[in-house]
C-alpha cells in the first residue's frame, strides 16, 4: 500500500510504474493532479479504488478520499474513508 503511494510521490527516476484511471483527470491551477470519480490506481499488484485522489508535487502530499479500498496481491483488503500521505 505504502509502495503505491511512494511510487506516486517519488521523483520520476525512482518511481515505479503505476496506472491511474478516473472519470475525470486534470491538473489544477496550482499544479496538483486531481482524479475524481471511480478512481482506480494499479501498481505492483496493488489496486486502489477511491472517490478522489489529489497529488501536490510542490508539497509532495497525496490525499485520498473515500470510500477507499486497497487490495494487495495476496487478496487482503484495507478499507478507509480518508488517507493523507507526505
Amino acid at each position: 500500500v505504502l509502495l503505491w503511494a511512494l511510487a506516486l510521490a517519488a521523483p520520476p527516476a525512482a518511481a515505479q510504474q503505476a496506472s491511474l484511471a478516473a472519470d475525470r483527470l486534470l491538473i489544477d491551477a496550482e499544479g496538483r493532479l486531481v482524479a475524481t470519480g471511480n478512481v482506480q490506481a494499479y501498481s505492483d499488484g496493488v489496486t486502489l479504488s477511491a472517490a478522489a485522489v489529489t497529488y501536490d508535487p510542490r508539497t509532495d502530499r497525496l490525499l485520498i478520499e473515500g470510500p477507499i479500498l486497497i487490495r494487495d496481491p495476496s487478496g487482503a483488503i484495507l478499507e478507509a474513508e480518508r488517507a493523507e500521505l507526505d
